[in-house]
């Protein structure tokens, strides 16, 4: 498996593929971009930048789905993750050539490794992932594993990872 990322909220988290994750977050950003500036919310710009800050910070920090958001602001958050996830599925492969395109922070691009093109509906199954470990609704992992999102094949468990030698 390439790198992954631990994603939480509350007391549960579980494992994403960084690329997939970072190719999710960009494509939520554009959903939020899209809402018109003089009714957009004063939380979605600086969420908006946290998303961002994520898609390129890859397997280098835990993404904590809490953002500093109310209730009713993360579930706005949750419809625009819905909305990516559908975008994504219904438009096929994003190619290496377009990943290379895609400006998320300043001049860094959405992470890529590996295959010239990458299907994305391990992509939005870990945008549905993400709401149901919010909303409590993702099934528990068996005991001594996590789930891991977004890789091709689709979702399975993991061994915790290790972290400093532990």
């Amino acid at each position: 498996m390439s790198r992954t990322v631990p994603v939480g909220f509350g007391d549960r988290s579980v494992w994403a593929w960084d690329v997939s994750l970072s190719i999710l977050l960009a494509q939520t950003v554009q959903v939020g971009e899209e809402a018109p500036e003089p009714g957009r919310a004063p939380w979605l710009a600086p969420t908006l930048f946290e998303l961002r800050r994520h898609a390129v910070l890859g397997a280098d920090a835990y993404f904590d789905l809490d953002l500093g958001l109310d209730a009713a602001q993360r579930e706005q958050l949750l419809e625009m993750v819905a909305e990516a996830s559908r975008r994504l599925r219904e438009r096929g492969p994003v190619t290496r050539d377009e990943a290379t395109r895609w400006r998320v922070l300043g001049e860094d691009t959405v992470l890529w490794r590996g295959a010239d093109d990458l299907d994305t509906t391990p992509v939005a199954d870990l945008g549905q992932a993400l709401i149901d470990l919010v909303h409590g609704d993702l099934p528990l992992a068996p005991p001594g594993t996590r789930w891991c999102f977004g890789v091709e094949g689709g979702p399975r468990t993991i061994p915790p990872v290790a972290r400093n030698g532990s």
